[in-house]
């Protein structure tokens, strides 16, 4: 897929520096300042891509621009701290909707206590793009995509499919619970679900070299995803596997260890186990009548 074949082509290009820890090809790079570590991300969100500006408000689009990017922060198991925006806004775009669209970003800062300290501002004939930059600190190694292991139990965070009603929007980063996950130092690997649980289930098991097998009977399915199998008719299961955008957390976790990362007060309810990693190359469903086959691999590619 372009997008993969890319980035890998792209971290092939790059040169090391004694201050980067971890670089191209996870949700964020870890770089090394002074005694801390910290996280820098950065994503673009187009019109007519990852939103419709007829569909949605200008506060939701500045919104969901710095969510993806504190989504991010999340998946390495950081804390936000600071945000820059960069805007292209349409000529034919009002002064008083540009606002509404920094006003989105600005609320969500607040709400999660980042400090938006610059940005960028141009004006073209062509759509909107917001784009985000977020750094965020980090008290311990990181969770890096490639560090699952054989034996790992697949978690995710709350539930999953049909986001295209609504979700896609104003879904909520899931900061608190990366900064409760990450106090247990318990979390192997990680990354959020943007693509699709499969796709980016997939990318988990590239970079860690291991395999899967992902239960169809635990896979939390939302409300939402079985609204939007009334509206295509495909079963609510296959939304859950292959919408994406649903910015939950996925997670590789000491097995040992994970009833009593479950049972914990703090954690009760956010956190389902979904499946278990193991040392072969297979991505593999079992399905809800017991029979086991090939994880179909689907989602939406930028």
């Amino acid at each position: 897929m372009f997008e993969f074949d890319f980035i890998e082509w792209l971290s092939s290009q790059v040169t090391e520096h004694p201050d980067v820890v971890l670089g191209v090809g996870d949700d964020a790079a870890i770089l090394r300042n002074s005694e801390d570590l910290q996280v820098l991300t950065t994503d673009l969100l187009l019109e007519g891509v990852h939103f419709e500006s007829g569909s949605a408000t200008f506060k939701q689009i500045g919104r969901k621009a710095l969510a993806v990017s504190l989504s991010d922060v999340a998946a390495m198991g950081a804390t936000p701290t600071v945000a820059v925006l960069t805007f292209a806004f349409p000529q034919r775009l009002e002064f008083a909707a540009a606002q509404d669209i920094f006003r989105g970003a600005l609320e969500l800062a607040r709400e999660y206590r980042v400090a938006i300290v610059g940005g960028d501002t141009n004006r073209w004939s062509q759509g909107l793009v917001v784009g985000s930059t977020v750094l965020g600190s980090l008290k311990h190694a990181g969770w890096p995509i490639s560090g699952a292991r054989p034996g790992d139990l697949l978690l995710v965070s709350g539930s999953l499919g049909g986001s295209i009603l609504g979700k896609h929007l104003d879904f909520r980063p899931r900061c608190d619970l990366a900064a409760a996950l990450a106090a247990t130092q318990l979390v192997h690997a990680a990354t959020d679900i943007s693509d699709s649980l499969t796709i980016d289930l997939a990318e988990i098991c590239r970079q860690s070299k291991v395999g899967v097998c992902l239960d169809a009977m635990r896979v939390p399915i939302a409300a939402a995803a079985r609204a939007r199998s009334e509206q295509t008719g495909r079963p609510p299961l296959e939304h859950a596997l292959f919408d994406g955008e649903d910015f939950e957390l996925l997670l590789a976790v000491d097995p040992e260890a994970a009833d009593e990362l479950l049972t914990k007060p703090e954690l009760a309810g956010q956190l389902t186990v979904i499946g278990a990693f193991d040392s072969s190359d297979r991505l593999v469903l079992k399905r809800e009548d017991g029979r086991a086959g090939p994880l179909p691999v689907r989602g939406y590619e930028h």
